[in-house]
């Protein structure tokens, strides 16, 4: 029953991945983000606000590897060491389980 539970939220959760609706962005707090560049394709676009930022998610361009910069810091840093963006951001998943091990058999 755990078992089957698990798989259930697992697989919600990457269909809400895999389908690009963010809708753990959209129960969030509504923050009010201004004046964040992004790395797309090797390039800066920009300025963004909450809006802008959270459609990057929704496309697959703003990921917590994504490079991003704004005003105050010193240098580009990955999206996802930068606090203020954390409530748009993916969740990370663990990874897959491991197969259940067969329980041997016992000889009668």
């Amino acid at each position: 029953m755990k078992r089957t539970f698990l798989l259930a939220v697992i697989t919600g959760i990457m269909l809400i991945i895999v389908t690009g609706r963010a809708a753990f962005a959209q129960t969030t707090a509504n923050p009010n983000i201004t004046g964040y560049f992004v790395s797309v394709n090797g390039q800066a676009a920009g300025p963004y606000d909450t809006f802008g930022l959270r459609q990057l998610v929704n496309r697959g361009q703003l990921t917590r590897n994504t490079l991003v910069w704004k005003e105050g810091m010193s240098n580009w840093a990955a999206a996802g060491t930068v606090n203020e963006l954390a409530p748009l951001l993916p969740p990370v998943l663990p990874p897959p389980l491991p197969p259940a091990q067969a329980a041997p058999r016992q000889s009668s």
